[in-house]
């Protein structure tokens, strides 16, 4: 989804998560070749063993796209929640 201009710190995204009945949201974006905190000064994301070189393996984003991962009780629940999250990137 190539709505990174959307996000400004991920906070409007993680509320509409919680809100849906995640536990907790983080918004990703990929900009420059690089999965990027927006609330974290927009830096890179350090590879922690791996796991942001498969994720971005997995899911191959592309320049500006959006990754939105929510935890919940259920993966049900984290995935209506995601989604929801996702909805603020569409305004």
């Amino acid at each position: 989804m190539k709505r990174a201009n959307k996000v400004s710190n991920g906070i409007e995204q993680r509320d509409a998560a919680v809100r849906a009945g995640a536990n907790g949201a983080v918004t990703l974006v990929f900009k420059d070749g690089h999965l990027r905190m927006p609330s974290d000064g927009d830096s890179k994301i350090r590879d922690s063993a791996g796991v942001i070189k498969q994720m971005v393996g997995n899911f191959r984003p592309d320049e500006d796209d959006v990754i939105v991962i929510a935890g919940a009780d259920t993966g049900r629940l984290a995935e209506d929640a995601a989604r929801t999250a996702a909805w603020t990137l569409l305004k």
